[in-house]
């Protein structure tokens, strides 16, 4: 049986064969001297190792110094344990998930189901939630705002209005209370019926910021475009990092449109770090 550490030293190296009269150790070292100095073959192997490896190394690097500091006896224990202390190790170690994450696994509040997801959970799928991915998906949904809305008023207005005062009767803490999304004939391709549930990727609504007011003194423009105290979302951002950004109150959702506005289609988008998916893009 392979002693537990040299297994993670192991997947560092990408379980290569050991040259003749070479320890595991020997190479361990070495392929670490070869990331520091990034040489021609390490970055030759890091083009060729795919997301699963990538995921494997980046995990068993930061498993390894604690197994380090573990006695032969802590050791031979573990591995007689089948893995749960490695799990259990594991939950000690890892980095936190986003607390917005955090919040929603600890509240732990199951409001209803929504039928079958499948892309507009992929980027919520690419945030490190701390063992919590079930639960996650579970505890997703969303609240329509019912009723009708003023008609005398501009529709923005209108429904700004509306949604002020439906959120007075809210009762989830999930739900947030600083943003709503609306669905409107610009959010629907022309050519629909050419679309399949493998294109979600192209659909996308209006997020709005509920307590947004225009001003004849502070105007916005962008690319020809006033800024009107909403965005465009694609469908697969709402419950990820768009959900993370306006339940964190870090920034406007003017700062955000104009990240927007650099986009092809003008759409607010942001993306997990590689390696470091508890962390993400400039949301602005």
């Amino acid at each position: 049986m392979v002693p537990i550490l040299d297994v993670f030293k192991l997947i560092i190296c990408d379980a290569r064969c050991l040259e003749e009269g070479q320890s595991l150790q020997d190479a361990y070292d070495a392929q670490l001297r070869e990331e520091e100095l990034q040489t021609p073959t390490e970055r030759a192997r890091e083009i060729v190792r795919d997301e699963d490896e990538k995921t494997a190394r980046r995990n068993a690097k930061l498993i390894i110094p604690y197994l380090e500091r573990l006695s032969p006896d802590e050791l031979a224990q573990m591995e007689r344990g089948q893995g749960g202390a490695i799990k259990a190790i594991w939950k000690q170690i890892a980095p936190p998930p986003p607390a917005w994450i955090q919040k929603i696994c600890t509240n732990r509040i199951l409001i209803s189901t929504n039928g079958e997801r499948s892309h507009s959970y992929a980027l919520l799928r690419s945030i490190h939630s701390g063992g919590n991915e079930s639960n996650i998906r579970h505890l997703w949904t969303t609240d329509w705002a019912a009723g009708s809305i003023n008609a005398d008023l501009p529709e923005d207005d209108a429904l700004r209005r509306h949604f002020k005062e439906y959120r007075e009767s809210l009762s989830y803490p999930g739900i947030l209370r600083n943003t709503f999304i609306m669905i409107d004939d610009q959010c629907i391709p022309a050519d629909l019926w050419k679309y399949t549930r493998h294109t979600i990727d192209t659909f996308w609504v209006w997020a709005y910021d509920a307590d947004w007011e225009p001003s004849s003194t502070d105007i916005t423009i962008s690319n020809g475009d006033e800024y009107r105290g909403r965005v465009r979302v694609p469908l697969y951002s709402l419950d990820a990092w768009f959900y993370g950004a306006r339940s964190e109150g870090e920034v406007s959702l003017k700062d955000m449109w104009l990240k927007a506005q650099t986009h092809d289609e003008k759409l607010w988008i942001c993306y997990s770090k590689q390696m470091e998916n508890w962390h993400h893009e400039s949301y602005i």
